[in-house]
């Protein structure tokens, strides 16, 4: 079965892929970054069908020039190869040598890498929503410790590139994430978000601001909703109603650093949070 090793040899591999990708242009790694989640996205997970006993000439061609191959490969390698591409790809967006890279491009490159980011943030998302569904799906199956695994990394590369995002990019990507049928996938963007303005609340100026007052009537709504209300629809959670109720607590605490940003400039805008947010805090 499936398990995640703790010496994987993985850090010297990881810091000898860091610096062979650094020698390229930063919009090169991120197309490169792109390309690997796109891979194992499309790439079979450990759970699914088995394998074709008979496949035709050409296909088996084709199959032999992927990285991997699900006729040749164990399943516990491809576990390996998905963990370590996105921990690769994590480590990478955080290493120092590619932030100065991005820091010193010019204008139009830094146009192109916003488009990229986009790109990157696409699969991203993709990622995370197949493996909260497969974990979902796996239930108390030996294989839910590999897909919780998989899943704090992909949230740390999400975490780690929307650090890299501008503010209008990131108000986006929040908007799309907190709608996610997922709760798993809402609750990990609220804590994004929530900490994110505690830590940009004072940095953040006046052309951030309308991005800023964007989020509010979408985090209105999550506040307001039912403890027991579950908008992803899913059965066999554990402390689903835990869940929900953390999510409603983030959106309260990133109302509240944003009431904090805009309260002095833009106080008519908060009299719908203050109504629907005190009765929420209210004891019942």
């Amino acid at each position: 079965m499936c398990r995640p090793t703790q010496n994987f040899e993985r850090r010297p591999i990881l810091e000898f892929a860091v610096k062979l990708s650094n020698c390229y242009s930063p919009v090169c790694q991120i197309v490169c970054c792109e390309k690997l989640l796109n891979y194992i996205i499309v790439l079979k997970d450990v759970d699914e069908t088995k394998e074709v006993a008979s496949r035709s000439k050409k296909s088996v061609h084709i199959e032999r020039t992927f990285v991997l191959n699900v006729e040749q490969h164990t399943p516990k390698l491809r576990c390996h190869f998905k963990l370590l591409v996105t921990e690769f790809v994590a480590t990478l967006l955080s290493n120092q040598c590619f932030l100065n890279q991005v820091v010193e491009l010019q204008s139009e490159q830094a146009e192109i890498m916003r488009t990229s980011y986009q790109t990157l943030l696409e699969k991203i998302l993709t990622s995370a929503h197949h493996v909260a569904d497969r974990m979902e799906k796996s239930g108390d199956s030996p294989l839910m410790k590999y897909w919780k695994v998989l899943q704090h990394r992909t949230y740390d590369l999400l975490d780690k590139l929307s650090s890299l995002l501008p503010s209008f990019l990131f108000v986006n990507v929040i908007n799309k994430l907190v709608r996610d049928s997922k709760t798993l996938v809402r609750r990990k963007a609220l804590e994004i978000l929530a900490t994110k303005l505690q830590h940009l609340s004072q940095q953040l100026d006046s052309g951030n601001h309308e991005s800023l007052a964007e989020l509010i009537p979408t985090l209105l709504p999550i506040v307001q909703s039912s403890e027991t209300d579950d908008r992803s629809n899913v059965n066999g959670i554990n402390g689903e109603t835990v869940e929900i109720s953390s999510i409603r607590q983030m959106a309260l605490l990133s109302l509240k650093h944003i009431c904090h940003v805009l309260g002095s400039t833009r106080p008519q805008i908060f009299e719908s949070v203050s109504c629907n947010s005190f009765p929420v805090c209210s004891p019942r």
